[in-house]
Parts: C-alpha cells; sequence; structure tokens
C-alpha cells in the first residue's frame, strides 16, 4: 500500500513540476515575443540596435533556465536568429532584419508550441 501511494505522490509532484516549467518557459516566451512585436518592421529607428540588444540580453538570462528542458538545437537557432537579427539592425540591412525577425519569431513561436502542455509536445 505504502508503494501505490508513493507512486501517486511521485506522479502528483512530476506533474506539478512540468506544469510549472511550462507555465514559467511559455511566460519568458511570451514576454520575448511581444517585446520583438513592438519593434519597428523597418530599420530607420535610431534606438532599434539599442532595443534588440536589450531584448536579446534579456533572453541570453532567460536562456540558462529555458536550457535545462528544452533541446539544445533550438535554442541555438534562436540565438543565431538573434545575432543576425542585431548585426542587421546595427548595420541598417532592411531586408536582413526583415527576414530575421519574421524567422525569429517563428523559432520563438515553434519553442512555444513545443513547451506547451499538448499532444505535440509530447511526441
Amino acid at each position: 500500500m505504502k508503494s501505490v501511494i508513493f507512486a501517486y505522490t511521485l506522479l502528483a509532484a512530476v506533474t506539478s513540476f512540468i506544469f510549472i516549467n511550462s507555465s514559467v518557459i511559455s511566460n519568458h516566451i511570451d514576454n520575448t515575443s511581444s517585446r520583438l512585436n513592438e519593434l519597428p518592421e523597418t530599420v530607420g529607428d535610431e534606438t532599434l540596435y539599442e532595443d534588440v540588444s536589450e531584448i536579446y540580453e534579456e533572453f541570453k538570462e532567460k536562456e540558462k533556465y529555458i536550457s535545462l528542458t528544452v533541446s539544445h538545437e533550438d535554442l541555438t537557432n534562436i540565438e543565431t536568429y538573434f545575432c543576425q537579427l542585431v548585426s542587421a539592425a546595427q548595420i541598417s540591412e532592411e531586408n536582413d532584419y526583415k527576414i530575421n525577425l519574421d524567422l525569429l519569431k517563428d523559432a520563438l513561436a515553434h519553442l512555444e508550441r513545443l513547451c506547451d502542455m499538448n499532444l505535440d509536445s509530447i511526441l
């Protein structure tokens, strides 16, 4: 009987930790995505480089926690897109900026889908 109680307790604890982790990561990704959505679509703004760099630095701080449970490949793709976005904003390259902003938004959306508690994240 003790083993059954222990098994149910362990199952409840693991499920709780998965739910909490999923919620925290989704919150981090939502915050980053909303900050990216606030960026202008064009490169003309003088503070664009500072804004993008600030968002990237905030993501790097959160990445330490996210990397505990998320695929390294997904995080590497996001970091690559961030670096390319920062450099495009710095040199005011319009096409590269738009492309990398879209790629970064898509990569973050993919990561959020993987971290949500649904059938896709289990498979």
